[in-house]
């Protein structure tokens, strides 16, 4: 009966945590910014760093729109403003995997062009890119403590990794790590929590209706049945 409702379930949870791995990924392969790009080793980092952060965001799309659907009952406008400003922010970090691309091809021109990318239009869309991701992520966590849908420490973690990833994330190496790891442990625990849902929190209306239409029908053929002919 819940077999769609299933299904949806799922692929949140898997995308939630497939965007906490890719995001890893991004950061523990992305090659220094001096680094040649014409040298094999750097080349190859680079393509699988930029893989891996293009894909990241679209995993946290399907994983916030499969969220903001269980909590749609709960909290409608937080997790409504959460879904909107995530997805505006992963679509615009999707485009810079486009520049990653470039700068990892080592074709001639190639960092000019990221460079002249940088200084144009692309700063623009940094800046739409980390607002949106920064005010959805803390929206998101606030629809979690509102609705106190799962544990109150996933929510905590997200706040902590925006703080972390946002704050600290140029203080070295140990602020980069502690940013991996909060974002594995966060989005692993919103993984975890969607997972263990409720599958009726995910069942569409006409999943929850049909049943009951088909109960109304017996009814009413149960009342005709046992009512006089006149």
């Amino acid at each position: 009966m819940f077999r769609f409702a299933e299904f949806h379930r799922t692929v949140t949870a898997a995308c939630l945590g497939v965007w906490a791995v890719l995001s890893v990924v991004f950061v523990v392969t992305a090659p220094p910014l001096d680094a040649p790009a014409t040298a094999d080793g750097p080349a190859f980092a680079a393509a699988v760093s930029a893989h891996a952060f293009l894909w990241s965001q679209g995993a946290l799309i399907v994983g916030v729109l499969g969220v903001a659907h269980l909590l749609r009952r709960r909290t409608p406008v937080v997790v409504a403003v959460a879904a909107a400003c995530t997805t505006v922010g992963a679509i615009g970090h999707a485009a810079f995997a486009g520049i990653e691309f470039v700068r990892g091809s080592g074709g001639a021109g190639a960092a000019d062009a990221v460079q002249a990318a940088v200084d144009g239009s692309a700063g623009i869309v940094a800046l739409v890119a980390l607002t949106g991701t920064a005010v959805g992520i803390l929206t998101l966590a606030i629809a979690l403590f509102r609705a106190k849908q799962g544990q109150a420490w996933v929510a905590a973690l997200l706040v902590a990794w925006l703080i972390v990833e946002f704050g600290l994330s140029g203080m070295g190496l140990w602020a980069m790590l502690l940013s991996a790891a909060t974002l594995v442990a966060a989005g692993g625990g919103l993984a975890a929590m969607v997972a263990r849902s409720d599958v009726r929190f995910w069942a569409t209306a006409h999943e929850v209706g049909a049943p009951r239409a088909h109960e109304e029908d017996d009814s009413r053929g149960g009342a005709r049945a046992r009512s006089p002919r006149l």
